[in-house]
């Protein structure tokens, strides 16, 4: 995901020179305002995708993060299924010695 943005971002940058230059080809001063407007708003929306950019990154390594975390407490469940299970034949079997004793 993070790559798609940053190939939007590569595009973006591409489409702010391309009208950079048409801005400072530009004959009237309508033409050039108007271009300079579209411009400064192109350059506002790269700064938000910017920030969303890093945003995402950020989240994709949470998740990664919470994952990995996820997978431990998994392995570690499993470990005290394990433990609890003998523990608790182990406990059978004594009892039932005892009672026997008895």
């Amino acid at each position: 995901m993070a790559e798609a943005v940053n190939q939007r971002l590569a595009s973006a940058e591409k489409k702010i020179d391309d009208l950079t230059e048409i801005v400072k080809h530009a004959s009237s001063e309508k033409d050039k305002a108007l271009m300079h407007e579209v411009l400064t708003f192109l350059k506002e929306h790269r700064v938000r995708l910017l920030e969303a950019n890093s945003r995402i990154v950020a989240a994709e390594a949470r998740a990664s993060e919470l994952e990995q975390r996820n997978k431990e407490l998994e392995r570690t469940l499993e470990k005290r299924d394990y433990q609890i299970e003998h523990l608790s034949r182990n406990m059978a079997g004594v009892l039932d010695k005892k009672v026997y004793r008895y």
